[in-house]
């Protein structure tokens, strides 16, 4: 688990540096609400997933001729970064178990 918050917060770190296309900071922020998301349920393997998702829309070294101009990360971007390298500070509770449904069957 140390592992999966330690890298998560690299990518997030790192993720202050990029220079995206503005389409692609919108990708970046939806999957930065996926990773605030996954943090509140403890769920690792939401964690881990989202965290690679995060990697895979890091800057590339060769950019096409003709291609968006980048910028770099909005404010809004970079206080939700901050704000999930500080979560990550934290300790995380416990993985919760997934809930089972209620079949009828208590009580009886």
């Amino acid at each position: 688990m140390f592992d999966l918050v330690a890298s998560t917060r690299s990518t997030l770190l790192d993720l202050q540096d990029w220079q995206l296309t503005p389409e692609q900071w919108t990708r970046v922020d939806s999957l930065l609400t996926d990773l605030d998301a996954a943090l509140s349920r403890s769920d690792t393997q939401a964690l881990r997933s989202t965290r690679i998702l995060l990697e895979l829309c890091g800057p590339v070294r060769i950019t096409r001729i003709g291609t968006e101009p980048t910028i770099a990360a909005p404010e809004h971007i970079l206080e939700r970064t901050n704000h999930l390298v500080h979560s990550l500070s934290l300790p995380l509770p416990p993985e919760q178990p997934a809930r089972q449904e209620d079949n009828g069957d208590a009580g009886r």
